[in-house]
């Protein structure tokens, strides 16, 4: 019996070693499987992290791609107002230009015109004074030979 209760000793020994190696490996399994875990945890933490991170890039690319394309056509449209003042500018200022050389030319015409008038109506009266003083010539000469008779 003593035999058989040392062999029942060292089964037991030898079973409790095996239960420890057992719970030591199974504690070792148990603390990667709790680092694998904790991995994933933060992986999965990660991805949603770097979503919402890509998320905010797509909405500032498109934030910054909306002010580009809104400062430029801003821009065109104040070079278009710029352009189009001083077009108007350029069209008023020569339309008042040319006004105002139309303005010159027909009063500078209408002076030509009344030099002309004057100068017709001057050639008109001297040859009317050149006519009146023939006839009165002709009138003192038929007199002054009346005259010469009657003397």
């Amino acid at each position: 019996m003593d035999r058989w209760k040392e062999s029942c000793d060292h089964k037991n020994k030898m079973e409790n070693g095996s239960d420890l190696i057992i719970n030591k490996t199974k504690k070792k399994f148990l603390r990667k499987a709790w680092a694998l875990y904790k991995e994933g945890v933060l992986y999965q933490k990660n991805l949603e992290k770097n979503d919402k991170s890509v998320e905010q890039l797509k909405r500032t690319l498109q934030e910054r791609n909306l002010r580009r394309v809104f400062n430029s056509w801003a821009a065109y449209r104040f070079q278009f107002q710029e352009a189009k003042k001083c077009s108007q500018r350029v069209f008023t200022n020569m339309d008042t230009w040319m006004k105002k050389r139309a303005f010159m030319k027909w009063r500078d015409q209408g002076n030509v015109k009344m030099v002309q008038m004057f100068q017709e109506e001057q050639n008109q009266l001297t040859d009317n004074m050149m006519n009146l003083e023939h006839e009165v010539g002709d009138l003192t000469k038929k007199v002054a030979d009346k005259s010469a008779r009657n003397d």
